[in-house]
């Protein structure tokens, strides 16, 4: 089991999310998830969580959605992700798929 939260501030020092001239901006709950993992093998874990973010604009509806992962180690180096994302709210998308590989040394 898991559960992840976070804050973003909008604007000063960093600007990492910036002012758009004209657009109103909320200071933004980064995310806050929660969920659950499992080893299918000692080489195969896959997970399935619910995720919500507060909205940036203010007025409309915090994105939500339902997330699947998959990871598969497939040596001591290499690494294969599979994410599945399917939208729970008007805000989010309606559906996501990422993958990846790493390499670790």
């Amino acid at each position: 089991m898991f559960l992840d939260a976070g804050f973003s501030v909008i604007g000063n020092p960093t600007k990492v999310i910036g002012r758009p001239g004209g657009v109103p901006l909320d200071h933004q709950w980064w995310n806050y998830d929660a969920g659950l993992g499992y080893y299918f093998t000692k080489a195969l874990f896959g997970s399935a969580f619910y995720e919500e973010w507060r909205t940036l604009v203010p007025g409309t509806v915090n994105p939500r959605d339902a997330v699947v992962s998959f990871s598969y180690k497939a040596t001591q180096m290499w690494r294969f992700n599979l994410t599945l994302i399917k939208g729970l709210s008007n805000d989010a998308p309606q559906y996501g798929i990422s993958g990846g590989v790493s390499l670790r040394f």
